[in-house]
């Protein structure tokens, strides 16, 4: 098994967000959109950052 396999990626896709939360990749993007889920810009693409998103959907009021 190489490591990569082992170890989540740090940037999640709108696709992955919505398959970890449980919810259609429309509401992540609104969230997105309102500023709610934060996301960095990796090339021309919009990355979720996998720990502030595990945070945010754990519900801790820590990370706002």
């Amino acid at each position: 098994m190489a490591i990569t396999d082992r170890i989540a990626p740090a940037l999640m896709t709108f696709t992955d967000a919505s398959e970890a939360a449980g919810l259609d990749w429309r509401t992540i993007k609104a969230g997105v959109q309102s500023g709610a889920i934060p996301t960095v810009k990796f090339g021309k693409r919009q990355l979720i950052p996998r720990e502030a998103f595990m945070r945010i959907i754990a519900g801790d009021s820590a990370s706002e």
